[in-house]
C-alpha cells in the first residue's frame, strides 16, 4: 500500500513522484473509460455511423493515445501545481494535488456526463453556445441546472482529504528536505517523454474514427486544443492537429471548409468545385398594400414537434385545439426549421434570412411601415441572443410584453435571459388587457405570440397536469427515464395547446380572425431519447427540425416543403401586400451550430427526402420519411453517383449561405 507519510525526497527516492502520479492518472482515467463504455462514446455499433472503432489497430492506437495524453495532462498539472507551493513538504503536496486534481476531474466528468445525456454524442462548445444564444457561460449554467452534483463531489473528496490529513498527523511524517541533483540526462528523458505524446496524437489524428473517439475524452481533447492553437500559424482556425488538417498552415485563405470565393477558379473548401454565386432573392425597398389589409396573428410554440398533430398519450389526444384548427384550416406535413436553435430560427422566421447578423427588415418593421399596430406577447426574454434587437421587435412594437418586462412574474428569475420564462396564462391575461376589445382591432394589427410551455425541462411551477402521471424532475431527465420524460414533454405540449385554445377563443370573440390570418408554427422540434439524447440542435433529422404549420387561410399557397425563411413572404402576401407570390417549392437548407463551422449540413426535398452531409466525419446520408436508405463517405463516392450529386448540391447551398453572410459582414464593416 502506498504510504504518503513514508516517502523521502532524496537522491535514491522517487523524486519525480512517478508512482503517486501514476496512481491518480490510472484512477481518473479508469473512471472516464467506465463512463465512456456506459455512454457508448468509446465505440458504438450503428448502421448510421462510420466514426466507430472497430479494428484491432484502431483499438491499440486509441488506448495508447488516451493513456499517453492523460498521463501528460496529469504530469503538467502537477508541475504547475508545485510552482505555487515550492516550499511545501512532499506528502502534503501530493495529498493536496490528489484532492484538487481529483475533485476538479470528477466534477468535470460529471458535468460532461450530464451534458452528454442531454445533448448527445454530438456534444461540442459550438452546440452548447448555440443553445445559449451565443453565450457559452449562460448555456452551461442552464444545461447543467444547479450545482448540486459538484457540491456532493467536492464534499465527498473533502471528507477523504481531511481523513488523510488526520492520519498523517497521527502517524507523523518523517520527511527529508534533501534535494535531488537534476542531471542533463534526466531533463532529456523528460523532454523525450513529453514530446512523444504530441507525436502519438498527430499519428492518431490521421484516423478519423480514432480522432472522433479521442475528442470525447478530456485529456486528448485538451491536448488537441492546445496543440491546435500552437500550430495554427495563420490563425484561420485549422492546424496540423485539427480533425480536418490544414496542410497549408501559413495560408489563411486555404484550409478545410474555407470560404469558397465564387468564380476565381479555386475550390477553397475542397468540396463540389469552385462556387458560382447567383444573385437574387433580395427584398424590395418598399411594400405596397392593397385596399384591404388583413390582421396577422403569428403564434410560435417552443420546441414542438410536427407529430403533435394526432399525438395521443394513453388514448388521450395531446393537442385537441391544434387538431381542430388544422382540420378547419390548412396544415403542412413538410414544414422545417433551418437549424435546431431558438435564436437563429426566430430571426429567420421574422426576417426571411438565415440568422441575420445585422439588424434589418423584418415583419415588425414592414408591418409598422404599412400602418399596422404591432403587438408582442412573448413568454421568453426576447433579448436572448439579440432577437429583439436584430428583428426590430421592441423598437417597432406598440405593445411589448416579454419575460423581461414583467420579470417579477417569470418562472425563474435569473441573471441571464435564457433562464426567464412566463407562464402562458400571463399571455392570456395581457391579450385580454391590450387586445380584448373590438375597438382595439379597428386598425390593421400584427400580433406575435411566443409560447414557452414545452421548453426543456418541460415542467415549470404552475404547469397543470393535463395528461395522466406526475412530471419528471429535471434531475431525473435521462435515458433510463425516457418514457417518464416523454410523458412530461407531451403534458407540456398539451398545456401549450390549452393556452392556444384560450388565445384563439379571445381572438374569435373580438373578430380578429374573421378575415385575419392566423399561423401557428414552432421554432424547431425536439428529440426525446429516440437516439439516446434529449433536446434539439444536435442533429438534422425530422424529430429536431420538422415542425407543425397550421393556418386558418385555406387559399394560402404553401410551398412543399416550406421553411421558416418562407414565412415572411407568406404572411405579407396573405395580409394583402403586393409582392411576388411565394416560391412554389424547392429544397430547404439546414445546418447545425455555426454556419461557418457546422458539424452537419443538409437539404430537405419534397416527400420528406433529406440528404445530410456530416462535415466532421465526411459521411453522407440519404433519408426518406425519416428512414435512412443509403449512405457513404464523400471522398469515396463516384462523381456520377446519385448520392455524390446530392451531397454536392447540399455543399453549394451551404456555400451560397456562407457567401451571403460574408457580404453582410463586409457591408457592416464599411
Amino acid at each position: 500500500m502506498l504510504r504518503l507519510d513514508r516517502l523521502r525526497v532524496g537522491t535514491r527516492a522517487r523524486s519525480h513522484a512517478f508512482p503517486e502520479l501514476a496512481l491518480i492518472a490510472a484512477a481518473t482515467l479508469a473512471a472516464e473509460l467506465a463512463l465512456g463504455i456506459k455512454q457508448h462514446t468509446i465505440y458504438k455499433s450503428s448502421g448510421t455511423r462510420f466514426d466507430i472503432i472497430d479494428t484491432a489497430g484502431e483499438y491499440c492506437i486509441f488506448f495508447a493515445t488516451v493513456i499517453g495524453a492523460h498521463a501528460l495532462i496529469v504530469a503538467l498539472s502537477f508541475y504547475l501545481f508545485k510552482q505555487f507551493l515550492p516550499n511545501r513538504r512532499r506528502p502534503l503536496i501530493m495529498l493536496d494535488f490528489y484532492f484538487l486534481f481529483g475533485t476538479a476531474f470528477l466534477i468535470s466528468l460529471a458535468a460532461r456526463a450530464k451534458l452528454t445525456s442531454i445533448l448527445g454524442d454530438a456534444l461540442s462548445l459550438q452546440l452548447i453556445r448555440g443553445l445559449g444564444g451565443g453565450d457559452l457561460l449562460a448555456a452551461l449554467v442552464y444545461s447543467l441546472g444547479d450545482a448540486g452534483f459538484a457540491v456532493w463531489i467536492a464534499c465527498g473528496c473533502g471528507i477523504f482529504y481531511l481523513a488523510a490529513r488526520q492520519v498523517m498527523r497521527l502517524r507523523g511524517s518523517q520527511i527529508s528536505d534533501e534535494r535531488v541533483e537534476r542531471t542533463p540526462r534526466r531533463h532529456i528523458r523528460r523532454w523525450i517523454t513529453a514530446l512523444s505524446v504530441p507525436a502519438l496524437l498527430f499519428a492518431a489524428g490521421g484516423n478519423k474514427d480514432v480522432r472522433v473517439a479521442l475528442d470525447r475524452f478530456a485529456a486528448p481533447w485538451l491536448a488537441y486544443a492546445l496543440l491546435e492553437f500552437a500550430t495554427d500559424f495563420d490563425r484561420d482556425g485549422y492546424s496540423l492537429f485539427s480533425l480536418h488538417r490544414d496542410w497549408q498552415p501559413f495560408d489563411a485563405e486555404q484550409h478545410p471548409f474555407a470560404l469558397d470565393r465564387p468564380g476565381n477558379g479555386i475550390d477553397e473548401d475542397g468540396l463540389a468545385g469552385d462556387y458560382l454565386h447567383r444573385a437574387g432573392g433580395e427584398f424590395s425597398s418598399a411594400l405596397n398594400f392593397g385596399a384591404e389589409r388583413r390582421h396577422v396573428i403569428l403564434i410560435v410554440m417552443e420546441s414542438t414537434r410536427a407529430d403533435v398533430l394526432g399525438a395521443r398519450w394513453r388514448g388521450r389526444l395531446v393537442a385537441p385545439h391544434l387538431v381542430g384548427l388544422a382540420s378547419a384550416g390548412v396544415h403542412s406535413e413538410e414544414a422545417y426549421s433551418h437549424v435546431g436553435y431558438t435564436r437563429p430560427s426566430l430571426k429567420t422566421l421574422l426576417t426571411g434570412r438565415l440568422d441575420p447578423l445585422t439588424p434589418g427588415k423584418s415583419l415588425f418593421s414592414e408591418f409598422r411601415q404599412a400602418g399596422y399596430r404591432v403587438g408582442v406577447l412573448s413568454a421568453q426574454a426576447e433579448d436572448f441572443g439579440d432577437i429583439a434587437k436584430d428583428t426590430g421587435m421592441r423598437s417597432n412594437a406598440d405593445v411589448f410584453i416579454d419575460a423581461n418586462t414583467v420579470r417579477q412574474e417569470s418562472w425563474k428569475v435569473g441573471t441571464t435571459d435564457i433562464t426567464r420564462n412566463l407562464d402562458g396564462r400571463v399571455l392570456i391575461r395581457e391579450l385580454a388587457r391590450h387586445f380584448g376589445d373590438r375597438e382595439r382591432w379597428a386598425q390593421p394589427t400584427f400580433l406575435y405570440v411566443n409560447i414557452q410551455a414545452s421548453h426543456y425541462p418541460y415542467q415549470y411551477p404552475g404547469t397543470p397536469q393535463l395528461l395522466p402521471g406526475r412530471p419528471v424532475p429535471r434531475t431525473e431527465i435521462r435515458f433510463e427515464n425516457r418514457v417518464w420524460t416523454r410523458r412530461t414533454y407531451w403534458n407540456s405540449v398539451a398545456y401549450g395547446d390549452w393556452i392556444i385554445g384560450r388565445l384563439v377563443a379571445q381572438l374569435k370573440r373580438v373578430g380578429a380572425l374573421e378575415e385575419g390570418v392566423l399561423l401557428i408554427v414552432a421554432d424547431h422540434g425536439e428529440e426525446l431519447f429516440e437516439n439516446k439524447y434529449v433536446g434539439h440542435g444536435q442533429r438534422l433529422n425530422d424529430l429536431q427540425t420538422r415542425i407543425p404549420f397550421i393556418t386558418n387561410r385555406k387559399n394560402l399557397a404553401i410551398p412543399r416543403p416550406v421553411g421558416l425563411s418562407d414565412i415572411r413572404e407568406l404572411l405579407l402576401h396573405a395580409a394583402g401586400a403586393e409582392i411576388p407570390p411565394p416560391r412554389a417549392g424547392g429544397a430547404i437548407f439546414q445546418h447545425t451550430a455555426d454556419l461557418n463551422r457546422p458539424a452537419e449540413i443538409a437539404m430537405v426535398e419534397a416527400g420528406r427526402r433529406r440528404t445530410v452531409f456530416r462535415l466532421h466525419t465526411g459521411e453522407v446520408l440519404y433519408e426518406e420519411a425519416g428512414r435512412q436508405t443509403s449512405r457513404g463517405l464523400y471522398q469515396r463516392l463516384s462523381s456520377n453517383s446519385r448520392l455524390r450529386r446530392k451531397a454536392d448540391q447540399v455543399v453549394r447551398m451551404w456555400e451560397r449561405e456562407r457567401w451571403i453572410r460574408h457580404l453582410e459582414l463586409s457591408s457592416r464593416a464599411r
